[in-house]
């Protein structure tokens, strides 16, 4: 029997800048685009001059997603019903609380398949 449901789920993450000082062990200046230079440093400096794109462990969470669907097919052709659309956050949002969201709200629609 083929799935008759979908789920997907994002999560979309930024440079977490607050981790330089102790990543690099030094202090750096408050200023996000000077952190984010001093990562990106950091980076290509472990990586031999290779790669500066910061690796999952330096990143924060901003956004978790979600997207629910039913699947009904008719021979070939399929056709996706939305069911529920999610995403939730601010810049402000602790990582925790993300997290608490997503879970809650995707444990419920699994409930309901």
């Amino acid at each position: 029997m083929q799935h008759q449901s979908l789920f997907v789920f994002d999560i979309e993450t930024v440079p977490d800048t607050d981790a330089v000082p102790n990543l690099v062990g030094h202090d750096v200046s408050g200023d996000v685009t000077e952190r984010r230079e001093a990562l990106e440093n950091y980076h290509l400096d472990v990586t031999g001059g290779k790669n500066a794109f910061p690796r999952q462990p330096f990143h924060k969470v901003v956004a978790v997603s979600f997207l629910a669907a039913e699947i009904h097919r008719e021979g070939r052709h399929e056709t996706y019903y939305l069911k529920e659309l999610r995403t939730g956050g601010t810049a402000q949002s602790p990582e925790s609380d993300l997290w608490a969201v997503f879970i809650n709200s995707s444990t419920a629609i699994a409930h309901v398949w």
